[in-house]
């Protein structure tokens, strides 16, 4: 909770210059307007296990729509309405140990692979469908590129149906973002952002063995995000 605080508070600071900033642009008859874009992305997503590294990736595409403010010329305040899709990766059938090419199943217990981290490989093998809400605010570093601190709210919706219980299906996540805008032309903008998840995607106690040595874990998975976003401002 620490580092969340000092984040949220970093953005607080960020938007509060950036609003004093607006009021001094306000009195020299400065204003800069709101500035729309579209955009385009690609994305490096995976979940962190609580209990190990499985490998628990998927690429994502998204597109949307950008509304940035520029104030005196030092600082941004930036939204951004994105639909995007993870898509599904080749699954790795972990009960095929001589074939495993993409694992690291180091646990306590090999059941918990064969039981809940398969379960999270099937569940990754289908497309799904989201909206996400970034907000950030950033500062000019140099002529060209700015420093970001934001949050984003994505949201699942129950768009398909699977043969297998989804546990993304009607989730929300909400992340901190972190990242940084380079101005490769005029009116073409680099974004790239990573997203730490705050909340427990999918949250779970299981007990796993046989007679006495019951093992109980708390089997948890929060998500991650690398995005390369690129963003044609009009």
């Amino acid at each position: 909770m620490k580092v969340h605080r000092i984040f949220i508070s970093g953005i607080l600071v960020l938007i509060s210059f950036a609003l004093s900033g607006q009021y001094l642009e306000n009195t020299s008859a400065r204003n800069y307007s709101i500035v729309g874009g579209l955009v385009a992305g690609v994305n490096y997503s995976w979940f962190k296990n609580s209990i190990g590294n499985y490998s628990l990736w998927s690429p994502e595409v998204a597109i949307g729509v950008s509304f940035k403010k520029r104030i005196k010329e030092i600082y941004l305040i930036q939204a951004q309405f994105l639909l995007g899709e993870k898509l599904s990766r080749l699954y790795d059938d972990r009960n095929d140990i001589s074939g495993r090419n993409t694992t690291s199943d180091y646990t306590e217990n090999i059941q918990y692979v064969f039981t809940e981290v398969v379960y999270f490989d099937h569940i990754l093998d289908y497309n799904h469908f989201y909206i996400e809400l970034p907000i950030e605010a950033g500062i000019k570093l140099n002529k060209r590129s700015h420093f970001t601190l934001g949050t984003a709210l994505r949201f699942y919706p129950p768009l398909k149906e699977y043969s297998y219980d989804d546990f993304l299906k009607m989730k929300l996540d909400y992340s901190l973002i972190t990242g940084m805008q380079f101005e490769l032309r005029r009116n073409l903008v680099l974004e790239i952002d990573m997203l730490v998840g705050l909340n427990n995607i999918h949250s779970k106690y299981i007990l796993i063995g046989g007679g006495t040595e019951m093992l109980e874990y708390s089997s948890t998975l929060k998500s991650r995000s690398l995005q390369l976003k690129l963003v044609y401002e009009y």
